[in-house]
C-alpha cells in the first residue's frame, strides 16, 4: 500500500495507478469486515499479578479482574486453595491463562508447587508438560 500511494502521489501518476490503489483499499476494508464478522476474538490485554495482602493471584483483562487463586505459603511450599473465575469472562480461557502464569512463575521463584483447587488440577490434567513443575509430579 505504502508503495501504490508513492506512485500515485505524483503530479503525473500512471496510468491506472489510482484505479489499482482504490482496488487494493477496496480488498483491504473488505478483509477488515471479513476479519470483524468471522468472530475472531480481539485482542486485550492481560496483566499478572501476585497479590500479597489477599493471598491470591491475579489476573486482569483490560484493567478488569478477570479470575484469581487463593494460596497459602509456607516456606517453599505454595499450595493453591481456591481458584475463581468472574462470570464476564468464563470460558474465554482466563483461568489456563492464569494457572500457566502461576506455574511458571513459582517455577522462577523456586516453590514447590502444591495444587488443591479444581481449577488447577484442571489444568494440571489438560496440560501435562507443566506437571514437572509441582511437588508430586
Amino acid at each position: 500500500m505504502n508503495r501504490a500511494y508513492t506512485v500515485i502521489d505524483t503530479d503525473y501518476p500512471p496510468y491506472q495507478a489510482v484505479d489499482r490503489y482504490q482496488m487494493l483499499v477496496d480488498e483491504l476494508d473488505l478483509r477488515a469486515a471479513a476479519a470483524e464478522s468471522s468472530g475472531v476474538a480481539k485482542s486485550s490485554r492481560e496483566k499478572f499479578r501476585d497479590n500479597p495482602l489477599y493471598c491470591r493471584f491475579e489476573l486482569f483483562t483490560d484493567g478488569n479482574l478477570a479470575a484469581y487463586v487463593k494460596y497459602t505459603m509456607a516456606g517453599g511450599n505454595l499450595t493453591l486453595v481456591m481458584g475463581t473465575e468472574l462470570p464476564g469472562f468464563r470460558d474465554q480461557g482466563a483461568d489456563q491463562t492464569l494457572m500457566r502464569n502461576i506455574v511458571l512463575d513459582a517455577h522462577k521463584r523456586r516453590l514447590n508447587l502444591i495444587p488443591r483447587c479444581p481449577m488447577a488440577y484442571a489444568f494440571l490434567a489438560d496440560h501435562p508438560q507443566y506437571q514437572q513443575y509441582t511437588a508430586n509430579h
